[in-house]
Formats: structure tokens, sequence, C-alpha cells
């Protein structure tokens, strides 16, 4: 499913919500949300580059910087008995930075110093569809506890990997250097899956509302689309002005159907009733 036609879907549903409810005071909500992308939890998108191994005579400096944001919209509807159906559309941005710098700690001629750095970019179209129901714990403050239904179309995801090796001489001069790049461009998989949902909401203002949520769900990960693989190598001596290298470009079959717990994704939301 595109975004169009999840779009598309979303208005769907909510012009039938309409038509079918119960005419109450505030029975309508329409929200911005902000919550945690789906992790798909395929190796893929994931950090499994064990290139350094960090042995005795190593010292290891190892940082992770790694953000997450998924921005939506959100259409809620009361019936009869306080039961709740709702429908959100978003979607999701992920950014993940892995950086470990190795050099040896023995004495010796030459430094060996190994630094291997990964990068990877991920965006979702999420459309989320739920029921549940609404309990009142006071005038102003209400849970939510239901079931709810998720998709997720991850596009445009990509990764960079650089190891590098170089040799130094006891000045620190550089004598030698082994590069490896690897670029990959990732095809499009796709999600589905359902789980529970718990939702606080606390009147602000008269018709203003906002909320925090969690949420997790069993879900199936599949793709049949290719994934494209651009490894480069460079090998030179500092000392001279030969220099050597070699491009291999790969094309991966990605077969993947993988079911698994997605982890937990929290929400705040901004709702304004009518």
């Amino acid at each position: 499913m595109n975004s169009n036609q999840g779009f598309f879907l979303m208005i769907a549903l909510i012009i039938s919500i309409s038509m079918h409810s119960q005419d109450e005071k505030f029975k309508n909500s329409m929200s911005l949300e902000y919550y945690r992308p789906i992790d798909s939890n395929l190796d893929g998108f994931n950090y499994v580059h064990n290139g350094i191994i960090n042995g005795d005579n190593n010292v290891s400096n190892f940082t992770t910087r790694k953000s997450e944001i998924g921005v939506g919209l959100g259409y809620e509807r009361v019936f009869q008995q306080d039961i709740i159906l709702r429908v959100r559309a978003g979607q999701g941005i992920s950014s993940l930075s892995k950086t470990n710098k190795a050099s040896s700690a023995e004495e010796s001629q030459m430094y060996p110093i190994q630094t291997s750095t990964y990068h990877l970019d991920q965006k979702q179209m999420n459309l989320f569809v739920g029921v549940g129901k609404r309990t009142k714990v006071f005038s102003s403050l209400t849970v939510d506890l239901g079931i709810e239904i998720a998709s997720a179309n991850y596009i445009k995801s990509s990764s960079k990997l650089i190891d590098k090796s170089v040799l130094e001489d006891s000045q620190g001069q550089i004598v030698y250097l082994h590069e490896v790049v690897n670029v990959t461009n990732f095809g499009d998989s796709f999600l589905f899956g359902v789980g529970p949902f718990t939702k606080i909401e606390l009147r602000v203002f008269r018709r203003i509302y906002a909320s925090a949520e969690f949420q997790i769900y069993y879900s199936k990960v599949f793709s049949h689309e290719n994934s494209y693989n651009v490894q480069k190598t460079i090998d030179k001596y500092i000392d001279s002005p030969e220099i050597t290298e070699e491009t291999i470009s790969r094309t991966i079959s990605n077969d993947i159907q993988q079911w698994n717990w997605s982890k937990l994704s929290p929400l705040i939301r901004i709702s304004y009733k009518f």
C-alpha cells in the first residue's frame, strides 16, 4: 500500500465512522501525533557488522547515535458504551550512526589503527486501525485499552559502512592505508501486525486534550524486492604513487518473511474534540 492509497483509505473510514456513530457531544476528535517508528527488526535494517573485534591488546572507543521520529494525524470516534474506533496515518524517519576506533596497545615500530563507521537512513509510511474501550478515571482523565492493526511500508532505505585500517610509524605519520566502503540501497519491505495499546488522556482545555500511549505489535515483515550493494576497496602506501582499487557490485535478493514482536512504541498526541 502506497501513501496515496493509505490517505484515501483513512478518509473513507472517517466518513463511514461518522455516518454510523451516535449523536453525542464531542464524539469526534482529530489529533496530531508524535511517535517512535515501528522497528522492523530485520538484519538488513540493523547494525550487524562485526569487522572490528577488540582483543586484549586493543584500545577501543565506541560511539552510537540514533534518532527516530514519527509524525502523523489521527481520527477517533466514540460510540455507545464508550467503544472507540480510530484511524491513524503517519510517516517515520530513522537514522543510526555507529563508530568504533581501535588501536594496538603493544609497543612496536608500527601502530595499526582500525576505524569502522556505519550510517543508516530509513523512511516508512504507516497506517493504523484500532478499536478500544474507554474508562473514565476522573472527570478530566480517561484510560483507553484496545487492539490495533498496524501496517508499514519501509521506503528509501540506505546504509554506508566504511572500514579503514592504517599503519603509523613512531612519529605518527601514516605509511599505509586500507579502506573498504560498502554502500547499500535496500529494496522496499512491508510490515503487517496487530497488538495492544494503552492510552491515557487528560483534558487541557474545553476541547483540547493531551494523551500518552504505549503500543507493541506482533508483526510480519516481508519483502521480495532486491537490494543493491557497491563495495569499493582501496590499498595505498603513502610513499608510493600507486593506488590499488577494486569495485564490486552485487544484487541481493530479499526473500524475507519473518514474524516477531516490535519494540515498544511510545506516542504523545494533542487532540481537538468536536
